[in-house]
């Protein structure tokens, strides 16, 4: 082989290595864009639903607090203090 015809054909091989490596990266590169994608959307609905997990335990907090009780048994259950609290032993 000449030394024209072999420095052509370095060259070439040199460029279908280049364009062989560019369209493994492309070709990565369209496989994990919907990866990511599904990751950022699963992070946003994890952070959703640890704000609204942290709503809900706030309002069962409120709902089961002493006051809270204790206006429901008298408002609706119509139940009263005891006027005489007797302790047998």
């Amino acid at each position: 082989m000449s030394p024209i015809k072999r420095r052509y054909f370095f060259y070439f091989m040199s460029y279908a290595l280049i364009v062989v490596i560019a369209l493994f990266c492309l070709f990565m590169n369209i496989k994990t864009v919907p990866i990511v994608e599904e990751r950022q959307q699963v992070v946003l609905q994890k952070q959703w639903l640890e704000e609204e997990n942290r709503e809900l335990l706030l309002k069962i907090e409120s709902l089961t607090s002493l006051e809270n009780v204790e206006k429901k048994a008298t408002k609706h259950l119509h139940m009263v203090r005891p006027k005489r609290i007797i302790n047998l032993k």
